[in-house]
């Protein structure tokens, strides 16, 4: 049974455990065998056991009841071995053809994301690099570090490459201002 000494402790140990409030009293079902198992740790009251039922070995108590096992009378003999039960195999859930449909979902999912991602990069390098020529007033050196710079961002020279050519050169130079 779960009990407490002081009204003023159980109150601080509800205030700091608020789920436990319905536990004082109870009987703990399977104590004894809980003590075997588990020790016999109780805090300090006058309902602890005394020293003498603790095993002075390992701090657990000694069973002195009369043994269920004892000797085997003579002639007895051991029963046959009894064949295990088979089980069914488990029902399939139903539950899989929810999962095989977000498998499909999240492999079109996959597909979609690897196609955008190769469509970012899908751009026409010598078709870059013939815009970037056409720009009336760049020197040679000026047009390698154009196409340099837009061929390392995808992104950049899809946009580029959508540009008429006045906006192309008004790009650069915003891109490039120490060019001026």
């Amino acid at each position: 049974m779960i009990e407490c000494d002081s009204d003023e402790l159980w109150k601080n140990y509800i205030a700091a455990h608020p789920d436990a409030r319905g536990f004082r009293g109870k009987q703990i079902e399977m104590f004894d065998e809980l003590k075997i198992v588990c020790g016999n740790y109780q805090a300090p009251s006058p309902w602890t056991k005394m020293k003498k039922d603790m095993s002075e070995t390992d701090g657990t108590e000694s069973y002195t009841g009369n043994p269920e096992f004892g000797q085997m009378p003579d002639g007895f003999q051991e029963p046959p071995l009894v064949q295990p039960v088979r089980h069914l195999p488990k029902r399939p859930r139903a539950s899989d053809s929810l999962q095989d449909a977000l498998m499909t979902v999240a492999s079109s999912i996959r597909r979609l994301a690897d196609a955008m991602e190769q469509s970012k990069c899908s751009f026409d390098a010598s078709e870059l690099l013939q815009a970037v020529m056409e720009i009336d007033g760049l020197e040679e050196g000026k047009q390698m570090y154009a196409f340099e710079y837009l061929n390392a961002d995808p992104v950049k020279a899809r946009a580029f490459l959508t540009y008429n050519a006045r906006m192309r050169k008004t790009y650069l130079f915003r891109q490039f201002w120490w060019w001026r």
